[in-house]
């Protein structure tokens, strides 16, 4: 169900503005959306169209860089949790289930920590303390 449209005419300064803000706020960026946001900005007048076209066309691409971003973010989380365990792995052998769901929990800053820490370890022991002390802080 769509809302009905109502041509409006004369000047509204802060229109473009606020369709700004709600665009970057909102904005998904499918290929459909754009279109409908096309067509629908012929109720403005050119100047206000082009402006809100552009605010339109920046929120598509901050969205990419903002998933960009997290897809990187991610990968990092994962290649540093995965070679934290192959090294566990190779220094103390197969990891007992709590303490591999102990790392799978931790922040890239701890695992960093855990990738220096874990040199000094002796024992599962250790390794085990060292998470009980990050999971309390």
């Amino acid at each position: 169900m769509s809302l009905p449209v109502r041509r409006v005419t004369g000047s509204f300064p802060g229109a473009p503005t606020l369709l700004c803000r709600i665009l970057r706020t909102t904005w998904v960026g499918a290929p459909e959306t754009k279109g409908r946001l096309w067509t629908r900005l012929g109720d403005f007048n050119e100047s206000h169209a082009r402006r809100v076209w552009s605010c339109a066309c920046c929120a598509e691409q901050e969205g990419e860089q903002r998933g960009e971003q997290r897809g990187e973010q991610r990968g990092r989380l994962q290649e540093a949790r995965s070679l934290i365990n192959r090294l566990l792995k190779k220094r103390f052998g197969e990891l007992p289930l709590t303490i591999s769901s102990q790392i799978e929990n931790l922040t890239i800053e701890n695992l960093e920590s855990l990738g220096e820490d874990f040199l000094d370890f002796d024992s599962l022991e250790d390794l085990s303390n060292w998470l009980e002390k990050r999971s309390v802080s």
